[in-house]
């Protein structure tokens, strides 16, 4: 089912956010293959900050395009963290269909459902199972007898 959001970017420059931006970033960012650019310029994030937004950025490949600057509390290892997301995110750019096309939208959500964990389907006689036990506890809750039906 296609989705008719057209939020695309996210900007918090400025907001004097710290690293647990990230981990609120990365909960929104799996909703959706929406959200391309994060304007985070400006904001007190850290290397282990920095860190966890490059793993996010690597998880999330419909995110093409992340702005830093003004986090004066980087270290030389989140300095390398973020040139390292700045190749993969120039990488991304050039083999990404046209943005705003029709081809984009359809490539970005192909690679979010790919980086989607696969959830096993119950079989049809688990299902049943599960269905007969929701069943049982629904009427002992109720404190009324099962249906005779459901116990066959």
């Amino acid at each position: 089912k296609a989705s008719r959001c057209r939020l695309r970017e996210i900007n918090l420059d400025g907001n004097l956010c710290g690293d647990s931006l990230v981990e609120s970033l990365e909960r929104l960012l799996e909703r959706g293959p929406f959200i391309h650019r994060l304007y985070l310029r400006g904001n007190f994030l850290t290397v282990e900050g920095v860190q966890k937004l490059q793993h996010v950025v690597t998880r999330f490949p419909h995110v093409t395009e992340v702005k830093l600057d003004g986090n004066d509390y980087l270290t030389p290892e989140g300095i390398e963290a973020v040139k390292s997301m700045m190749t993969v995110l120039e990488q991304r750019r050039a083999r990404r269909p046209e943005a705003g096309s029709e081809q984009a939208h359809l490539h970005d959500q192909a690679q979010f459902e790919q980086s989607q964990p696969k959830q096993a389907q119950p079989k049809p006689a688990q299902l049943e199972e599960v269905q007969f036990e929701e069943a049982r506890r629904n009427a002992t809750a109720n404190s009324l007898p099962p249906d005779p039906s459901l116990l066959s």
